[in-house]
């Protein structure tokens, strides 16, 4: 996985089909829609169509032959985003206790009212190795309270930056966090 996300920061894609190909064939698509869903977190595009669309052809790896597979892989990754890798401000540090109870009253405050931003609440959160589950059911929980824009979107946006966080887990879940709470109206 490392090298795929070597090659395709480097747009190394005459070696990147390859790639795809072999994880495709030995049934491990899904796995890479990796660097694919970093990228498309990173700019997830009008109402997050590029990041709910890349978490939808992940989900649905599954009900696809490895040839279909390989070829939606093929050309996601060359359509979908111009820029891939984690950025490097959004990678955690080291851990700094605070205790969870401020941290979560902070986190609510950035679902309710954006402040303070959800990229401080979140990554407090994660280098203070707050199960990850626990803030996105917490994230969930305050849906109810976004009132503004159109709820079809909100809800498919909402559920691919929760699923993407969950899929790349704790080290990386700040960036689909971050970027998708600072986007979604509420």
């Amino acid at each position: 996985m490392d090298r795929l996300s070597r090659l395709v920061e480097e747009w190394e894609f005459d070696r990147v089909e390859g790639m795809l190909r072999a994880f495709a064939f030995e049934g491990q698509a899904d796995v890479a829609y990796r660097p694919l869903l970093i990228a498309a977190s990173a700019d997830p595009g009008f109402l997050g169509h590029t990041l709910s669309q890349v978490h939808a052809a992940r989900i649905a790896t599954r009900y696809l032959t490895p040839s279909e597979n390989a070829w939606l892989l093929w050309k996601l990754y060359r359509t979908l985003t111009s820029r891939f890798g984690y950025p490097e401000f959004l990678k955690l540090g080291e851990t700094a206790s605070s205790g969870p109870e401020s941290i979560l009253a902070a986190f609510e405050s950035s679902l309710r009212y954006k402040s303070p931003p959800a990229e401080e609440t979140v990554r407090r959160a994660l280098e203070d190795d707050l199960p990850l589950a626990d803030l996105l059911a917490k994230t969930v929980d305050f849906y109810g309270n976004w009132t503004v824009g159109e709820k079809e979107h909100t809800i498919s946006y909402l559920n691919a930056v929760l699923q993407t966080a969950n899929f790349l887990g704790k080290d990386e879940a700040l960036l689909p966090l971050a970027i998708g709470l600072s986007k979604l109206p509420f």
